[in-house]
């Protein structure tokens, strides 16, 4: 297989876990037996809802593309799971710690991937597993605070996380169980599937450099700047380069330069500035996204789940002042590119228009507001767009498909998307009425190998990672054509582009011409041994943009060991926002970049 190493990719230019756990409503009876493992294995698979097989659950595979691959990796976390719960060396703490994103941290969030397979259990009180979690809780915590902090695991890690999905009985549970605990039999025998993709030819030019250029006058980047959308901290309108320049009293710069901070003067390459936005007071989890201005940034974390900052309230205060509005969700927020809304994940999905955040006497949102929609059917890690129409008239669509959970702590994901991968779109629509905007038609188009799927701001093009034989093998590129009729919309997919860099989701710019993600650094990344060896223990990533007029690969920070910079995303004016969690402090910050706008 060919392998992607971005040093190679910078050096040569190019060329033009979560697990689903979902169920029917009926349980199957705890008295089932199995005469053989075909029988085992057919009724466990059917259970979460592998497609192939005859009387599959329909539910799963809304979020996670049930094949021998992913279910292979949901159950090494599984075993892994098992194995802490039974290490007799381990404290409670230490073994509780192992459910965290981050495992060195005693305060990092609770991830599904670390339960693998027990992720679509853990809500059932009397399994032994359950229990013996229960324990350890109260062990670590006491009686008290054991359950509340037991609560945290299972709010965050319980598969399926959202309440309108069904979870599996403790009859199905066990059923799955017992055949994972036999190591999956007959499972490749069951689940066949054809070769995978091995390698990644680039492709660029043709239809997709034709995009582009029109997109200098047509996508959100031009048609935000035409409605005079203000963006945050620019003195001067339609000036970029001016933005962020802001000085305290003492004539300090508000947003400091990268290379004036003692911890942050690795990160700026070359010619380019890394300003810094803000420091975090707590953990994030998950991705971040800022609005189409950049006054906003959303993540998961926080007291309530998730958050929105408010810049402003620091340029108004110059820097003395934050505002954070707390948010009833869990994560995967995802601002309109017209800086209409936002999106977001937790006991549902919700969208709320963007003058609620703008209200000052927001101070925390848990989507009873009237500026609130509920959202059915949307599954996680959806990525949104606005089509290109009257401003007023243009429908929303949201694009979801399998994905693969970046905590942001580790490695890039490994894909292990199936060739029966679908792309579903989904038109969020104005009801004209208070209750505000509902889902209309969905589609579902073929993309198979793919998924981690996101949407460019003007729902022409999708970008999707691609899962091969060996891991990932870059990027597809992809042009999505709506027609809306008498019957709604008719929609089709068709292959423009190809990105053969590693990396997590990638992301559009507004005027769609880069696309940008983060990538963990490996030995692949270096030119020698010594180069490597203070990154090997040290966790390290760094964010790198490719132009997809020219094909070249850009890097857009360089970390210092230790440093993550990670869920880059762009503003309406080519500014690029991203986290930057250090490990070396155990601190976060959001900090941008001027990678691309003088190109």
């Amino acid at each position: 297989m060919r392998r992607l190493s971005l040093a190679l990719v910078l050096a040569l230019p190019l060329v033009g876990a979560a697990v689903g756990a979902c169920s029917s409503s009926d349980d199957v009876g705890s008295d089932e037996s199995f005469q053989t493992d075909t029988e085992l294995a057919t009724r466990a698979l059917q259970i979460l809802g592998a497609q192939k097989i005859e009387g599959a659950q329909q539910q799963c595979n809304k979020c996670h593309d049930i094949n021998r691959k992913s279910l292979k990796v949901w159950g090494d976390q599984y075993k892994r799971a098992i194995a802490n719960l039974d290490d007799p060396d381990k404290s409670a703490k230490k073994k509780i710690n192992a459910f965290r994103l981050d495992v060195d941290s005693s305060t990092a969030p609770y991830s599904p991937k670390r339960l693998g397979f027990l992720a679509a259990g853990i809500h059932i009180p009397d399994l032994p597993e359950s229990k013996k979690i229960d324990a350890l809780f109260r062990e670590a915590y006491g009686n008290t605070k054991g359950p509340q902090e037991y609560r945290k695991l299972r709010d965050a890690a319980r598969m399926p996380i959202s309440p309108e999905h069904d979870r599996l009985a403790k009859s199905e549970f066990s059923i799955v169980k017992k055949w994972i605990d036999k190591d999956m039999p007959k499972l490749d025998e069951l689940l066949p599937e054809a070769v995978r993709p091995t390698s990644c030819e680039p492709l660029f030019g043709g239809e997709l450099a034709r995009h582009i250029e029109e997109m200098k006058t047509k996508g959100w980047a031009a048609r935000n700047k035409e409605q005079a959308v203000p963006m945050f901290a620019c003195p001067t309108a339609n000036e970029p380069e001016k933005c962020f320049t802001q000085k305290k009293p003492d004539d300090a710069d508000l947003f400091p330069k990268s290379t004036e901070v003692d911890f942050a003067k690795t990160w700026a390459p070359g010619e380019t500035t890394v300003r810094l936005l803000h420091e975090m007071p707590h953990e994030t989890s998950f991705w971040s996204r800022n609005s189409a201005d950049g006054r906003f940034i959303s993540s998961g974390g926080g007291e309530d789940g998730a958050f929105v900052v408010d810049f402003a309230k620091q340029l108004t205060s110059n820097g003395a002042e934050r505002r954070e509005i707390a948010v009833s969700a869990s994560y995967d927020p995802s601002f309109m590119p017209d800086n209409s809304g936002l999106l977001i994940q937790g006991s549902g999905t919700h969208f709320c228009t963007q003058d609620l955040f703008t209200n000052e006497a927001t101070t925390n949102v848990n989507f009873q507001e009237p500026q609130c929609s509920s959202l059915d059917n949307v599954a996680l890690y959806q990525s949104v767009g606005r089509r290109l129409a009257d401003n007023q008239m243009s429908d929303y669509f949201i694009v979801n498909n399998s994905f693969e959970s970046d905590d942001g702590y580790g490695e890039d994901t490994a894909p292990t998307f199936g060739e029966d991968q679908k792309v579903s779109i989904k038109v969020m629509i104005s009801t004209g009425t208070e209750s505000g905007y509902k889902i209309g038609q969905v589609k579902e188009l073929d993309a198979p190998w793919e998924g981690d799927t996101m949407m460019s701001p003007t729902t022409l093009l999708l970008a999707s990672r691609v899962s091969g034989e060996e891991g990932q093998v870059g990027y597809s590129i992809r042009k999505l054509t709506s027609k809306i009729g008498p019957d709604g919309y008719t929609m089709d997919l068709k292959p423009i582009g190809r990105v053969c860099i590693p990396g997590g989701k990638a992301n559009f710019s507004f005027d769609e011409r880069y696309l940008v993600t983060h990538h963990y650094l490996t030995r692949e990344d270096f030119p020698s041994d010594e180069a490597f060896a203070p990154f090997k223990d040290k966790t390290t990533a760094d964010v790198y943009v490719v132009d997809l007029l020219t094909g070249e690969t850009l890097r857009a920070t360089t970390m210092a060991p230790g440093q993550l910079a990670l869920f880059p995303h762009y503003r309406s004016d080519g500014w690029l926002y991203f986290l930057v969690r250090d490990k070396n402090t155990d601190k976060e910050y959001y900090a941008v970049s001027d990678i691309t706008l003088k190109r």
